[in-house]
């Protein structure tokens, strides 16, 4: 079936992990899933069963890899083998519901704690290795988009937002949100972030 690819990120070995979506924003099918582009530029299929692809990141030792189903807004966790590329052992890991949005681009700091964008709810979110709810940071706009920790010492958080919701047929700005669409920087967080590896090939 169609789909589309949509945000992907480079693991230790330099191969790109990419997450695609179902193309069908009006009556979304799971007929979306998890790609891995080796540096030979071969692809392989690691997962399907997924709607809407989102937050691929890893824990600093490689071997916990995180990706979500926006649509029901859940990050999984998976085991991910550093040498060979695979993964294995789907599991839930969060759920944003209760913060009002869906998980949207993530990160991860040097601590281990899992960094997301709650897309509509207006929050960037940080989890502990366990799942539990470390901190809270509100945005001045709903729509956050991504996350990265960036600066000479990656210890400022980069926070991407838009300014409309194509999935929710909103192709208008939001009139009370004049920052929708800004690029912010969040400092003093107190932690650091990890430098992201290149493609290799």
């Amino acid at each position: 079936p169609p789909y589309v690819f949509n945000d992907g990120k480079v693991d230790q070995r330099g191969r790109f992990i990419i997450g695609a979506s179902t193309a069908n924003f009006a009556n979304p099918e799971p007929n979306g899933g998890l790609f891995r582009l080796d540096p030979d530029l071969s692809l392989t299929k690691l997962d399907s069963g997924i709607h809407f692809s989102n937050s691929p990141c890893w824990a600093p030792d490689g071997k916990t890899f995180y990706f979500s189903d926006s649509l029901i807004n859940t990050t999984y966790a998976y085991d991910y083998d550093v040498e060979s590329g695979k993964v294995s052992n789907r599991r839930p890991f969060v759920n944003t519901s209760e913060l009002g949005g869906l998980p949207d681009g993530a990160t991860v700091d040097a601590d281990g704690r899992y960094w997301v964008a709650v897309f509509r709810g207006g929050k960037i979110a940080a989890y502990m290795p366990d799942g539990t709810l470390g901190q809270i940071i509100d945005m001045p706009v709903p729509l956050a988009s991504s996350v990265a920790f960036g600066g000479p010492d990656l210890d400022r958080l980069y926070v991407t937002s838009i300014s409309h919701d194509v999935t929710q047929g909103d192709d208008g700005d939001h009139e009370d949100d004049d920052e929708a669409g800004y690029l912010f920087v969040i400092e003093g967080l107190g932690v650091r972030g990890i430098r992201e590896p290149l493609f290799a090939g």
